[in-house]
């Protein structure tokens, strides 16, 4: 009996001790903080509904809310679509990506090619051929060459080619300011450069007296390379009476060194 009554005893103890630390740890779990709630916490951003294209003005249909993981929201978001609404892209959106300020030009700044213009350059626009433009392998965003083949004029001057500008950036084409990730290449009418306002001067006046050729660069290689004309003579080993090449002759200095080369 004496046995019973502590076996009885022991198995009470053993019960609210039990409820004890349940109790205990209960409580504890009650007030510390979640983990989970923190990691799960979220922040509505201005993402893409549809792809945005360069230079024209979001629209309040091409975007909307979404709820991003707060821990890893992409710095320069948007949290409200009034914000990013009539801003200009100043490079391409896909859906679903969300919308960042240093992707967009600064508020106020038209749509159009002017927004992609760097400071003290200007826009020039070259018409060209299917053949000239390197059969469509000439996009926006490539570096080119511009070579100028000028025509004769009478004998007053030899018809010659020669290449008047290096790394230049092609801003559109025909009036298509991005490249197009799949699809036919097109035949291509005009293409629009980015040049100083002195190169302006060459192109036009070039465009004017003869034809202008791209030159397709690869987009890491910056080296100007310094270039002699070429002529029929040239072509064929010949120069003329006087022993220089045909052409006109131009000094050039550089530091106490002087260089004359022809074109």
């Amino acid at each position: 009996m004496k046995k019973n009554r502590r076996a009885l005893l022991f198995l009470g103890l053993g019960i609210v001790l039990a409820g004890a630390a349940a109790w205990f740890n209960l409580s504890q779990l009650r007030g510390a903080p979640d983990a989970n709630a923190a990691t799960l916490e979220s922040v509505a951003v201005v993402v893409a509904r549809t792809s945005l294209p360069v230079s024209e003005p979001i629209r309040a249909l091409q975007i909307r809310l979404v709820e991003w993981p707060k821990a890893v929201v992409p710095p320069g978001t948007f949290t409200s679509l009034d914000d990013a609404v009539g801003r200009v892209p100043r490079r391409s959106f896909h859906e679903g990506e969300p919308v960042l300020a240093r992707g967009l030009f600064e508020s106020g700044a038209g749509a159009g090619l002017s927004p992609l213009i760097g400071e003290e350059m200007r826009a020039v626009s070259v018409e060209v051929d299917e053949v000239i433009g390197i059969a469509g392998f000439v996009k926006p965003g490539t570096r080119v060459d511009v070579v100028a083949t000028i025509k004769a004029r009478g004998r007053a001057i030899d018809p010659y080619s020669k290449v008047i500008l290096q790394d230049i950036r092609v801003l559109a084409i025909d009036q298509t300011l991005e490249e197009h990730e799949s699809g036919p290449s097109e035949t291509v009418n005009v293409v629009t450069l980015e040049v100083t306002p002195e190169d302006a001067e060459k192109v036009a006046f070039a465009a004017h007296q003869g034809r202008l050729q791209l030159a397709l660069r690869n987009p890491t290689d910056k080296n100007v390379v310094a270039t002699r004309s070429a002529s029929a003579a040239a072509l064929r080993g010949r120069v003329k009476k006087s022993g220089r090449p045909s052409g006109r002759r131009v000094e050039i200095i550089k530091g106490s060194k002087r260089e004359s080369s022809y074109f």
